[in-house]
Order: structure tokens, then sequence, then C-alpha cells
């Protein structure tokens, strides 16, 4: 089997179920992003955000998406339990520097495996999604992207317009 590096879906997400979420994220209440160790440092990652809880039925639906790639992909993690589904907004200016989804000094018995995106908008400029190392699709509104939460990715800064995005962590053990 050949190792891919992410896993893309072109239309992931269907049009009226992506207007179902709109409709749900209106209820959040988002705040700066933090970085994966809590704390806030604009100068990495320049966002808002709020998450659905792990029972969300979106959460569910992006799940579904991580046991597929990391099959098809070969990655061949041991996925156990999603964490939760972050929407995050991007404006003009704002961004998400080079990072992994996982702390690498973390004792915890369980770490994010598998990190899926799907974009919700794509009405906006700039604010490509950027793999290190590895070719990243276009995303467009209802694609999914997932891949292993340990490559380095980031968001570059968005000129005009609102990118938005729903991201879901799914946790194996912590031995690779």
């Amino acid at each position: 089997m050949n190792f891919h590096p992410c896993w893309f879906w072109e239309n992931g997400v269907s049009e009226p179920v992506l207007n179902v979420l709109e409709e749900e994220i209106k209820t959040l209440d988002l705040k700066p992003g933090e970085l994966v160790h809590g704390h806030i440092d604009k100068s990495i990652r320049d966002s808002m955000s709020d998450a659905f809880a792990p029972h969300h039925w979106f959460t569910g639906v992006m799940m579904n998406f991580a046991f597929h790639a990391n099959r098809a992909a070969g990655w061949q993690r041991t996925l156990e339990y999603p964490e939760v589904t972050q929407i995050a907004e991007y404006g003009p200016g704002q961004h998400y520097k080079w990072h992994t989804d996982t702390d690498p000094f973390s004792v915890a018995p369980y770490e994010r495996k598998v990190t899926v995106i799907c974009l919700l908008t794509d009405d906006f400029e700039g604010g490509a999604f950027e793999l290190e190392h590895a070719k990243a699709p276009v995303l467009k509104r209802g694609s999914v992207l997932a891949f292993p939460s340990s490559l380095r990715h980031q968001v570059a800064p968005v000129t005009k317009g609102l990118r938005r995005s729903a991201t879901c962590w799914v946790h194996g053990p912590q031995k690779w």
C-alpha cells in the first residue's frame, strides 16, 4: 500500500449539509484562537474560533473522513475518539503560521493522530492552506482534507473576505 501525506475529497460535504452547519455556527461564541499549548499568540495564530462538543453530529461526519483517510492513505494509526469540531474564522491579515496539531512533549496517554479540515467558505482571497513537504490541494467550499496531525501546516494570511473552516482531531494512543 502506498503512503500519502494527505487525503482529499473535492466535494466532501454537500451544500445542504453546509447550510445546516452554517445556521448552527451562528450560535457559537467566537473568541481569539488558542495554540496547541492553550495560550494566545497572535504572531503565530491570529483567528477567531469556537468548538462544537465532541458528540455534535458534524463531528461524526468528520470522524468518518478520518477513519477512511487513515485506511486509504496508508497511515495505519490507531484511532479511537474525536476531540471536537472547531470552527475557525480568518479575516483580512489573519493567519496561522507553521505548526503541528500535536504536542511533542505531551505525557497524556492519548494524542491527536488525524486532523480533518472542511472549508466552509471560499469567497475570500489569500488564506491558502499549506502543508510542509507536501503539495496541499486547493480547497473550496465543501472540500475535506485529512492528514496526520504531526504534519506541519499553516493558513496563509487572508487578504480579502472571510475564510471559515471546520477542523476535527481524532485521538489514539500516544504510541504511534
